[in-house]
């Protein structure tokens, strides 16, 4: 399994909308135990925390990042389990304010932690892109039945002649035929589907609104 990671919405300059995310319970701790143990722990938010929400609060003007926000999310991106005092470290920032940052940066919604894990050793190797062109009657339709397959890791209305474009990991290329057989020919409303076999990879993003 990879190591944690963390990830945050799209940066947005002075003027710019943001969408809503949600971040999820845990943050770099120093605080508390032996060095050893304080360096390494993830500790859960408080449950009063504003993080703590389904969703973040509507924001009534977008979140503006500075160079030392900027810093602290590089470097998270690059390792989810920095300590607080590697950060402060490496920013020559206070272990406080690096606590402020990272509280902001969490309850607003641009920062949240997850897992990313390598599906070829779980027996899923083999990824697809599917281009599904839909009457627009049934589009909200298949888009959440495409949302309730396990297979499906993305799925996105888009503009163009395919409205709807999904990602899926599948265990071989025959899994891919039984799944567009089985799973996508059954939904109503599909005029036709498109499907590319993924070669490789070279870069992936995480980030999941509504968590």
């Amino acid at each position: 399994m990879r190591p944690l990671t963390c990830r945050c919405r799209p940066t947005f300059p002075q003027g710019t909308q943001q969408s809503d995310g949600h971040p999820e319970s845990g943050v770099p701790c120093g605080d508390g135990g032996t060095p050893s143990e304080a360096g390494s722990k993830i500790c859960p938010l408080p449950a009063s925390h504003p993080a703590d929400t389904q969703t973040p609060a509507p924001l009534e003007v977008p979140v503006l990042l500075d160079a030392a926000d900027d810093e602290l999310l590089a470097l998270l991106g690059r390792d989810g389990r920095t300590t607080l005092s590697a950060l402060q470290t490496a920013t020559g920032q206070p272990e406080s304010a690096v606590k402020r940052r990272l509280d902001r940066l969490r309850s607003t919604g641009v920062l949240y932690f997850g897992v990313q894990y390598d599906h070829a050793t779980m027996g899923r190797d083999v990824q697809a892109m599917l281009w599904l062109t839909v009457a627009p009657h049934a589009a909200a339709a298949v888009g959440r039945a495409l949302a309730d397959h396990p297979e499906v890791q993305f799925a996105s209305a888009t503009t163009g002649l395919a409205n709807l474009v999904a990602f899926g990991l599948f265990r071989s290329p025959e899994h891919v035929c039984t799944y567009l057989n089985e799973k996508i020919g059954i939904l109503d409303g599909i005029r036709s589907v498109e499907t590319a076999f993924i070669l490789r990879q070279v870069k992936q993003l995480m980030y999941a609104p509504g968590r």
